[in-house]
């Protein structure tokens, strides 16, 4: 089926295609100059120590607990509600997630059920910015500390504002996904942001590429070639690492971009804003969702009210009907998925606001490329739905 809103569009431009081309050309393909350039200008423009690329958002998770040393018997407070590559990794590297429930006001964890959920075994707070809307840090980085960390998944909110903070700078570290369907994109693609710990930073770019040393911090990686000097420096491996380097061709896209990031957040926004007040005229069928004016809307959550004649199957025929694709919110109310064996996590407290997403709750797609014709096209079936 041809959608007229598909979830996501393309939004290569001429200048991308051409770095592409340039990429090619080169014969400098898999990690290189063009990686450290964006790499370099995202650490500039955040004012963090550092961020470190890699082939996706799911991988920039697993580095990112990895790197923070979760391991078997910790446990790390994630919400019930988000994309399963948060989860994932937990449970891979040994530890356990506690799943805590989100508040369907703001898609967000909710901060009052974080402290309950914490143990002598939690190792780390892992919040998630769903759909670009900020999380509640300022009430959350309280409960952190030293043997706490706090860290993000700002996967689906870059250039998001947390209290005048980039989404993924509050924490020890910050992940973003450059996925097709995000508000920047290099097709597939992440970045792992580090705010201030720079021994961290270098065991990223070492566990980023098989734990080799040749991409560590020199310091660190004299030590290491002056302990072992029976070993080509050239090949010497620190950590038990991974191989989750971006390409070239990924970067070169990215390095398009940056210069229309804000404006392309200013239009979602716009687009967000239009939808929200027809949502709020249909309070009969709509349970209202408000998007903080800090957020970069990454798709738009429409949630039936209890009293709503309907439910979610009839709500995504209707809009399917209209050519509206349409599809749950992230992975739904995660307890129910197959792959969430018994055992390998925990839930602490209610999840009410998880399965009341779970039933009521879908999302549609909102892009900056949208016309304004298609805006108030969405907005009129939305106020005109029966």
């Amino acid at each position: 089926m041809r959608y007229r809103l598909p979830l996501a569009v393309s939004g290569m431009t001429e200048a991308a295609i051409a770095a592409v081309n340039n990429v090619l050309r080169s014969g400098q393909l898999t990690m290189g100059e063009r990686t450290r350039l964006l790499e370099n200008e995202i650490a500039r423009q955040y004012g963090i120590a550092g961020a470190v690329m890699v082939n996706s958002g799911s991988s920039a998770n697993l580095l990112a607990l990895t790197a923070a040393g979760i391991g078997p018997g910790d446990e790390v407070i994630v919400p019930a509600l988000t994309w399963p590559t948060q989860i994932w990794p937990i449970i891979q590297l040994g530890a356990t997630p506690v799943l805590v429930d989100v508040d369907p006001a703001n898609l967000a964890i909710r901060y009052e059920a974080v402290a309950p959920a914490m143990t002598a075994r939690t190792k780390a707070v892992f919040v998630a910015h769903l759909l670009g809307n900020p999380a509640p840090l300022e009430e959350i980085r309280p409960l952190c500390h030293d043997r706490v960390d706090l860290l993000e998944d700002a996967c689906e909110a870059m250039d998001a504002d947390c209290h005048g903070h980039p989404a993924g700078t509050w924490g020890r570290m910050g992940t973003l996904s450059f996925y097709f369907s995000h508000q920047f994109s290099t097709v597939e693609g992440g970045m792992i942001l580090v705010r201030s710990d720079c021994e961290a930073l270098s065991r990223l770019r070492s566990l980023r590429s098989h734990g080799m040393t040749r991409d560590m911090d020199p310091v660190e990686r004299n030590r290491v070639q002056e302990a072992n000097p029976g070993i080509d420096p050239r090949f010497l491996f620190a950590h038990r690492g991974y191989n989750l380097r971006p390409t070239e061709i990924q970067a070169a896209i990215g390095v398009t971009q940056m210069g229309s990031r804000i404006t392309w957040r200013d239009v979602r926004r716009r687009i967000a804003a239009v939808w929200q007040a027809a949502v709020c005229d249909r309070p009969d069928l709509f349970r209202p969702f408000i998007f903080s004016r800090q957020a970069n809307p990454f798709a738009f959550p429409l949630m039936l009210s209890i009293q709503a004649p309907f439910g979610k199957r009839v709500l995504i025929s209707k809009l399917e009907a209209h050519g509206i694709e349409t599809r749950p919110i992230l992975a739904g109310d995660l307890t129910t998925q197959p792959a969430m064996t018994k055992g390998l996590y925990r839930v602490s407290g209610d999840l009410e606001g998880t399965r009341y997403l779970d039933s009521h709750g879908i999302y549609i797609g909102l892009h900056h490329t949208m016309t304004q014709e298609d805006v108030s096209w969405v907005a009129g079936i939305i106020r005109g739905m029966q």
